[in-house]
């Protein structure tokens, strides 16, 4: 694993982040530090050669790199930057195309058609099996309402909520060991708050 270009990677998309706009409330970079560190513990637990595990590492710190400039099909255009960075510091064509794969699959339906494309869309919605998935959440709800001057209602947003959460899969042994069953319970959870809008 290349550590010296990991670093590149890096500090290019921590100075994106650091002149983008402050009500990113979810889609910032701590958001990049989670996704790059939930990668980590999956490829590690799945035992992905460290060549591969790169992959997936500049996958992750480039993924949401575009978000700031438009949420709208973010994907693709986070994909180009990371390209070009990549070609700038001489990454082989082959590489640059399976980073590009994992940062595509991560368009919402997911659509990972490996492993390691499969590993980051995990690890990008890492948090919905977690405990502080409510915390996450409520940013999440947060940026919506200040970057789209959105009216959505916090019974909207909850029902939402439930119905991309119950159509959501994890798709790694590691997810479906450790974060699904908190999924289901955050999903009940949320149900129940559903409940008292009735």
């Amino acid at each position: 694993m290349d550590t010296n270009l990991l670093k590149h990677c890096e500090k290019f998309v921590r100075d994106i982040f650091l002149n983008s706009d402050k009500n990113f409330f979810y889609h910032n970079i701590n958001h990049i530090e989670e996704v790059v560190e939930n990668a980590n513990k999956i490829c590690s637990y799945l035992k992905i050669e460290p060549e591969e595990t790169e992959t997936v590492i500049i996958a992750a710190w480039f993924h949401d790199s575009f978000y700031i400039n438009s949420p709208k099909n973010h994907e693709s255009e986070s994909a180009n930057i990371a390209e070009s960075f990549l070609i700038e510091h001489n990454y082989p064509k082959e590489k640059i195309d399976l980073v590009r794969g994992c940062i595509l699959a991560t368009k919402i339906p997911q659509s990972p058609k490996n492993i390691l494309e499969e590993i980051l869309c995990d690890a990008d919605l890492f948090h919905v099996g977690c405990e502080n998935f409510f915390l996450r959440n409520e940013l999440y709800k947060k940026e919506i309402k200040n970057q789209f001057n959105s009216k959505i209602s916090d019974k909207e947003f909850i029902q939402n909520s439930i119905s991309f959460f119950s159509a959501h899969k994890f798709l790694s042994n590691y997810a479906k060991e450790f974060l699904e069953e908190q999924k289901q319970q955050n999903i009940q959870k949320l149900k129940k708050q559903l409940e008292s809008y009735k």
